[in-house]
């Protein structure tokens, strides 16, 4: 598409003129680029057609429109992007490139002119866009304030409605009351509905008094709570200021006590509101009730049976199998699965400590035994009477008992003359190349095997190097 917005005037009969009057602020739009015109405008090049008529992008002319002989577009662009295209037609002598290099500065100047404008232009989009984004928000935090009075009014005006109705009125009173409690219901619902929708917007954070909040939701709520059940605010006389959103805290604490007020049914009891001051400007507040605590759990390893969950089928509630009672038995399952031969089985210890443990005394343990000697023999069989010793120690536990066995393991001592390989000229390092590869064996290339890789592993035969003296 292209929007002409600077041209003189084309139009050759008054429909044409009254087109062009009725765009003259928005500018003309030509949708079919598969023209002569919209030719330069695609391939962004240069189009000088002195026979227009008979250029092979030429589409033709409308009805009475007047003849066009000759044609040059000259696209303009600001960087790599294309901002606009002079068109221009009609020229007594033609056109050629000596007239495009003529038009260049002016060319230049109309690109960066266009891409001003266009700036411009976007820049108030954007503008307008962030003036309608701060409107709107102001709507949301206006409907989100004036939800939460309206459900602070609405659930004190359903709370002496249900109050009303227990004291048996008349009946011509119990129909209004009801009337009224089937209307406030109806605008609580559409209350919340609001507050739902609202409450996606940013939080509106504050200094806030504690103790006028605390005294505002006293106000709301003692108006409303059965006489049977009390309302005590615990808080110190000077509760420091936090930073909050008022309207969020007010709700949230008249919320909680409402709740509070229900679990207690018809029993009597009380609803306490608890303030600590944690450190400055932060305050733990709770909202507790009778029930509650009756129901609380503080320790939750000496759960008793009344406190257990009841199942369907007569068994209490669990988390975990029947073997498990304690958090040491999930200790004793790892420690079963992860024994195996000369591994050190898994401890009660954390990944990084047990790390640090080990670089900093050389053993795989948190408390380990360290025994030193003349021959590895004794050694080995020393710490392996230590652990059986160990193992029967009170507060030990076996799994986690362990000497390390160091005999056994086979060691190759090769002893080389330097005198005799001096005499070849031969080098240490050759020589022990040779008995790695021999021996040991090396890694020497690597075979790929679709998404897996192996290594190649070169050594001399097993009949080769099974005997020491084969050498």
């Amino acid at each position: 598409m292209l929007r002409v917005r600077a041209y003189t005037d084309i139009a050759w009969n008054e429909e044409t003129l009254q087109l062009l009057r009725e765009n003259a602020a928005t500018g003309l739009v030509f949708d079919n680029l598969d023209t002569l015109f919209g030719y330069a405008i695609v391939s962004e090049q240069v189009v000088i057609a002195n026979e227009a008529m008979n250029h092979p992008m030429a589409r033709g002319i409308s009805h009475g429109h007047p003849p066009l002989n000759s044609f040059l577009g000259i696209p303009f662009h600001h960087g790599n992007k294309l901002t606009g295209l002079i068109g221009l037609a009609n020229c007594p002598v033609g056109y050629s490139q000596e007239v495009v290099e003529f038009l260049e500065p002016l060319v230049t100047t109309c690109g960066i002119l266009a891409y001003s404008w266009r700036m411009s232009e976007e820049q108030k989009r954007a503008d307008f866009l962030q003036e309608q984004a701060e409107r709107q928000q102001q709507l949301v935090e206006f409907s989100q304030k004036l939800a939460h009075d309206l459900n602070n009014l609405l659930t004190v005006t359903l709370t002496t409605a249900d109050t009303s109705l227990i004291s048996d009125p008349p009946s011509m009173a119990r129909e209004d009351i009801e009337r009224i409690q089937l209307a406030t219901t109806r605008a609580a619902e559409l209350t919340q509905k609001i507050l739902s929708i609202a409450g996606n917007n940013t939080i509106d954070r504050k200094t806030v008094r504690v103790a006028r909040i605390l005294g505002e939701v006293e106000t709301i709520c003692l108006p409303i709570i059965p006489e049977n059940i009390a309302l005590r605010i615990l808080a110190e006389d000077n509760l420091p200021c936090v930073l909050a959103d008022p309207l969020s805290l007010q709700q949230a604490l008249t919320n909680l006590v409402f709740n509070s007020v229900e679990a207690l049914q018809d029993s009597a009891g009380t609803v306490c509101v608890r303030v600590e001051t944690l450190r400055e400007e932060k305050l733990k507040i709770e909202v507790e009730d009778d029930d509650y605590k009756a129901s609380k759990i503080t320790n939750p390893f000496s759960v008793t049976r009344a406190q257990l969950i009841p199942d369907d089928d007569g068994e209490y509630f669990r988390n975990w199998r029947p073997e498990i009672e304690s958090p040491d038995d999930i200790w004793k399952e790892v420690v079963k699965v992860t024994k195996l031969p000369g591994v050190t089985s898994a401890p009660k210890l954390q990944p990084i400590e047990t790390r640090l443990v080990m670089l900093q005394t050389g053993m795989r343990a948190p408390m380990g035994i360290k025994v030193k000697g003349q021959d590895l023999k004794e050694i080995e069989a020393f710490g392996v009477q230590l652990e059986d010793i160990l193992k029967q120690a009170e507060g030990v536990k076996e799994e986690a008992v362990f000497a390390d066995r160091i005999v056994g393991k086979p060691y190759l001592l090769i002893d080389i003359d330097r005198e005799r390989l001096a005499r070849y000229g031969i080098t240490i390092e050759q020589v022990q190349q040779v008995i790695q590869v021999s021996v040991g064996g090396m890694v020497l290339s690597q075979t790929v095997e679709g998404r897996e890789r192996y290594g190649i592993r070169v050594r001399y035969p097993r009949e080769l190097r099974a005997n020491p003296n084969d050498g």
